[in-house]
């Protein structure tokens, strides 16, 4: 894939079907993804299961979509996941990797806190605790406002995830100012139920004997009862 790094202009990616952002990020389906490897012309590939439907456990987890607007190298974009394997194609440095680790810091972080609390969340527990997660995940410099696309003056990235149980949806947002919290403007009535898992690239060159390969990171956002990835 070719694409130079920059800002992906406003796209909505739908489920299943290749979809190109301005920057040179895809979304491809399954059989796009598999036609492009006997080709052996992907490149730059992230891989998100989204609960399959064979041996995968459907519930709150089951990432539905996620917008974003003016996050990182994203001025805005909307990304409409299917069930099953997604595919993230797109040239070094276009925010592949950013795609998949935004929703894992969110649905980890509710996991974790689903453990420890009982009662629902709240808007005003989420604020900081979306915060703490995001940045342990990204490493931002200073200050969780690092991660907001830069432009002159002040500005604001806005959060949006919807997943298939209508209780866990989640909208956030940050100014480029902030250090260490969030605005809710919506919040879940319900912890996520499942932690997520994303696996890096070094982590995945330990997995495959053929290392020349393994450069796919992977994130599962649904887990077998026993704690591993279905």
């Amino acid at each position: 894939m070719t694409g130079g790094r920059g800002s992906p202009s406003r796209d909505t990616v739908p489920a299943g079907e290749d979809r190109r952002f301005g920057c040179g990020v895809r979304l491809i389906s399954e059989s796009a993804f598999v036609e492009s490897r006997q080709t052996r012309s992907a490149k730059g590939v992230f891989l998100a299961y989204n609960a399959q439907p064979s041996g995968f456990i459907e519930g709150g987890q089951v990432l539905k979509s996620l917008r974003i607007r003016e996050f990182t190298v994203f001025k805005e974009a909307g990304l409409e996941f299917a069930r099953g394997l997604n595919v993230i194609v797109g040239a070094n440095g276009t925010g592949k990797t950013h795609l998949l680790k935004l929703p894992y810091a969110v649905m980890a972080m509710s996991a974790e806190a689903g453990k420890r609390l009982a009662e629902p969340p709240t808007k005003t527990q989420l604020q900081t605790r979306i915060a703490e997660k995001i940045s342990s995940v990204f490493r931002p410099e200073d200050r969780l406002g690092r991660l907001v696309r830069r432009q002159r003056g002040r500005n604001s990235c806005e959060v949006k995830m919807r997943f298939r149980q209508p209780k866990t949806t989640l909208a956030f947002s940050f100014s480029s100012l902030a250090k260490s919290e969030t605005k809710v403007d919506r919040a879940p009535s319900k912890w996520q139920d499942k932690p997520p898992v994303f696996l890096p690239t070094r982590e995945l060159l330990t997995v495959y004997p053929d290392s020349s390969r393994s450069t796919r990171p992977v994130i599962w956002n649904s887990m077998k009862p026993g704690g591993t990835p279905a």
